[in-house]
């Protein structure tokens, strides 16, 4: 009997912790967000044949509509921008300033509330609407027009007013580099200006150089020329190493080899080193190279030849080893964002994209992969692709990677539909596994974004958009610089916040860039951007156009 009841209670017991194990996991309620701010609403939004249903008083009253119910005519009226609506319950119809328009679901009520579609109110009231995941937790934002954040930043600064329209390209070259030595405490930025002479010539119209300011004296100090570049494709990468002398890779394109020079002195950037050419004896020499320093002063460098993602290094002391060839395309084009960042574990993390071009490569017939690789060997060696990114994600556009303080790699890339870019990616690896969250920016475009984690884990992107459908992403009225800040809200969910750049120009050219976090050169309660404005250019290769590049400084 005892041997009996002992086993009637294990059977008992096992069922009871089986039926916890079973229990459904509640599903997190949907946040709505208005013009940045959490409403606080009686009745959540629900989900219904994959239409996002919304309590309408509850909506609109915390909007600052006025609401009348209509109990004779049993239907709801809001006034709000303008614009009235009537919803006869029990229809399918409503009423927008007295004109008849059909809706995609019948009026009704639930649990007490009137509910209609999300996209009702994008149609007719004027709103920007949109849904989205962060992790399973669905987020609904509504913005009255023109609605954004503004963060404030440091005053412009002008550095050049005869910079090519790609001085700033491209987002995946690090650029900027900050160093503090004996006290002085300096940035520097490299970029490429033009002389703006006609015919264009190949290593001679346009040049490289670095302007380097002080933040002591908060002047610029020196304005360096560094070499000419063959065309407007090759703009430079810069890094620093634990000695502080600065690297930096320019001129490529094509098949005209990179050049790479070191400063002279420690965080000064007016005496160079000779001009090394790297060339890498296959078809295409690297174009779009990023350089890194680890932290045993071995220098990094990874570049596309055109369907080939390439990596070089130099040891300490040492010369220049053979190229290595991280992958060759299964498609068609490597394209220019090959990216790059080295951990504090010395770890080499690449992410290269993979294209096929069925059309114009800026449009929804790019076909684009993105894979990943990672050395443990300070380069002699790198893992098997890892697919990061495809066609079942949606059509991909234009990439940036950084690591956190914790070697785990991020990447940005921006949606496209329609041919429209239309919100930015965070993917990133938590440790266990890869995650995926979109970010909206309240714009209709997004062309550029770029990625930088601080020394704290904080992330950081920056990216250009405008309020124009335009595949190109140049020069427009309304471009404008919007930064996304996110900190972690556990081990692995972040909290996103977007803001406009205030005080950044209008006409915003192409590729802003962002001061990156390397083994360096920490990121620490500031950072510096860098921007191009001016005119837009149709011959992209041989620009003459002399546009204006500007720095500003972000504390946080």
């Amino acid at each position: 009997m005892n041997s009996f009841r002992k086993r009637l209670l294990i059977v008992m017991l096992s069922m009871l912790i089986l039926s916890y194990i079973n229990l459904p996991v509640e599903a997190k309620e949907p946040q709505v967000i208005f013009n940045g701010h959490v409403l606080i609403l009686e009745m959540q939004p629900i989900v219904e044949d994959d239409l996002v249903l919304v309590p309408f008083r509850d909506i609109f009253t915390a909007m600052g509509a006025n609401i009348n119910y209509d109990s004779k005519e049993n239907c709801v009226l809001a006034i709000f921008n303008g614009v009235s609506v009537k919803l006869p319950i029990g229809t399918s119809v409503a009423y927008v300033n007295d004109m008849l328009v059909n809706n995609s679901v019948s009026n009704r009520i639930i649990r007490g509330r009137t509910i209609i579609p999300l996209d009702f109110i994008s149609k007719y009231f004027g709103l920007t609407v949109w849904v989205t995941k962060n992790n399973e937790e669905l987020l609904i934002y509504i913005n009255t027009p023109g609605f954004y954040n503004e963060i404030s930043c440091g005053i412009p600064i002008l550095i050049s007013d005869i910079a090519t329209n790609r001085s700033t390209a491209y987002t995946m070259s690090n650029k900027i580099v900050t160093c503090e030595l004996g006290g002085v405490r300096k940035t520097h930025f490299a970029y490429s200006k033009n002389d703006g002479t006609e015919p264009y010539q190949e290593y001679k119209s346009i040049s490289t150089w670095i302007a380097t300011y002080n933040n002591v004296t908060r002047k610029i100090e020196s304005d360096t020329f560094i070499g000419y570049q063959f065309d407007n494709h090759g703009s430079p990468a810069l890094t620093i190493d634990k000695d502080g002398y600065l690297h930096i890779a320019y001129g490529p394109h094509g098949n005209a080899p990179l050049q790479y020079r070191r400063s002279l002195r420690p965080n000064d950037s007016t005496g160079w080193s000779e001009i090394e050419y790297i060339s890498t004896n296959l078809d295409y020499e690297i174009t779009y190279p990023i350089i890194k320093v680890d932290g045993e002063n071995n220098i990094h460098i990874v570049g596309s030849c055109y369907n080939k993602a390439v990596y070089i290094k130099k040891e300490t002391g040492g010369r220049w080893s053979q190229v290595r060839i991280i992958n060759s395309t299964t498609k068609e084009y490597s394209r220019y964002h090959v990216c790059m960042d080295i951990d504090r574990n010395n770890n080499i993390h690449i992410l290269v994209p993979d294209l096929r071009f069925d059309g114009d490569p800026d449009d929804d017939t790019a076909d684009m992969d993105l894979y990943y690789y990672k050395s443990g060997d300070r380069g002699e060696s790198f893992s098997k692709a890892l697919r990061v990114w495809g066609n079942k994600d949606g059509r991909g556009y234009y990439n940036t990677l950084a690591v956190d303080e914790q070697g785990n790699p991020h990447f940005t890339i921006i949606r496209r539909q329609s041919g429209k870019e239309k919100n930015i990616w965070h993917v990133y690896y938590d440790s266990k596994t890869w995650r995926k969250n979109a970010i909206q920016i309240p714009a209709k475009s997004i062309f550029e974004a770029k990625i930088m984690i601080d020394n704290k884990g904080k992330l950081f992107i920056i990216a250009q958009v405008s309020d124009e459908f335009k595949n190109s992403g140049w020069n427009h009225v309304s471009n404008q610089l919007f930064l996304v800040s996110a900190e972690k809200r556990n081990p692995v969910n972040y909290d996103y916040e977007v803001d406009r750049v205030v005080g950044s120009d209008p006409n915003v050219v192409w590729l802003p860039t962002i001061e990156e976090n390397q083994q360096h050169s920490e990121i620490k309660n500031s950072f510096w951007l860098m921007y191009n404005v001016g005119k837009e250019e149709a011959v992209p290769c041989a620009n003459l156009k002399q546009n204006k590049n500007y720095i500003m400084q972000i504390n946080y």
